[in-house]
């Protein structure tokens, strides 16, 4: 589970301003994830690589909502779309859509369990999936089964992604 109520607003308060400590694992991970995203692969794993930016971004909206957010989304979805030689705002509108879903579905939650979390990444997954998806018809460049691998690799790696993360 997330940390308890009490210390949790002890850690919001210590991490609410701009100290490096808190946007330094943020910061890490991002780059790492660019790394990968961009790691030159043989095809058919290239196929299956999971969207490590948005998965990372998922896990800090999940985890840190006091620091990151919409515009986070927004920047690491811009990012993918420099990345990996996308239209200019595809994967952005992709992530900015998929976050604020997320956080619609997670507002009332005070505390999520893992499982939970996993389940609400994997909705955002989804979701950020199917509007890259749509967002890719008017282009042509849509093969279903290269689609839906990046979304199930994606899924799957999230306990590894908790696992790296959750110390920081």
């Amino acid at each position: 589970m997330r940390t308890y109520a009490g210390r949790k607003n002890k850690r919001i308060a210590s991490e609410t301003g701009n100290s490096i400590s808190a946007w330094l694992p943020i910061v890490v991970s991002i780059v790492v994830c660019a790394l990968l995203s961009v790691y030159p692969l043989g095809s058919v794993l290239a196929n299956m690589r999971p969207m490590f930016l948005f998965v990372v971004t998922v896990f800090w909206v999940l985890h840190r909502p006091w620091l990151v957010g919409i515009w986070f989304a927004l920047f690491t979805g811009l990012l993918s779309d420099l990345l990996l030689d996308t239209q200019v705002g595809q994967q952005a509108i992709s992530s900015v859509l998929s976050i604020f879903v997320l956080q619609l579905m997670s507002a009332s939650s005070k505390q999520i369990a893992d499982i939970q979390a996993w389940f609400l990444a994997s909705v955002s997954i989804a979701v950020y999936s199917l509007v890259l998806l749509l967002l890719q018809i008017p282009e042509g460049q849509v093969v279903l089964w290269r689609s839906g691998l990046p979304m199930i690799t994606g899924i799957l790696i999230w306990p590894l992604i908790v696992l790296l993360l959750k110390r920081h």
